[in-house]
């Protein structure tokens, strides 16, 4: 959902580092193809990514810290909330060889 809320502004893109990325259904049949089992899946909590896309988006990547760390600590205490919500833009994986 970040990905598509946010567009060419969502922090996760991280070019030119990131050159591929992953949806749920895309990684697990790369992992299933690799003959990998998924032991452990789900969404990472990762409030500054949301926020630093929000500071692309608004700010042309310079959000003003204050306003960083006004966002920051309520979406890391209210993150699992949040992740049920609006999902989030990391997962988590934990696979091993079949």
């Amino acid at each position: 959902l970040e990905a598509k809320l946010f567009g060419k502004y969502w922090k996760g893109l991280d070019l030119p580092r990131h050159v591929i990325h992953y949806d749920s259904k895309s990684i697990k049949k790369v992992l299933s193809i690799s003959n990998f089992k998924i032991v452990k899946y789900g969404n990472e909590l990762f409030p500054s990514s949301f926020i630093e896309s929000i500071g692309f988006l608004f700010f042309k990547g310079r959000m003003p810290l204050m306003i960083y760390y006004l966002l920051y600590y309520p979406l890391k205490v209210l993150g699992f909330a949040f992740i049920k919500i609006i999902g989030s833009g990391a997962m988590i994986i934990i696979a091993k060889k079949k």
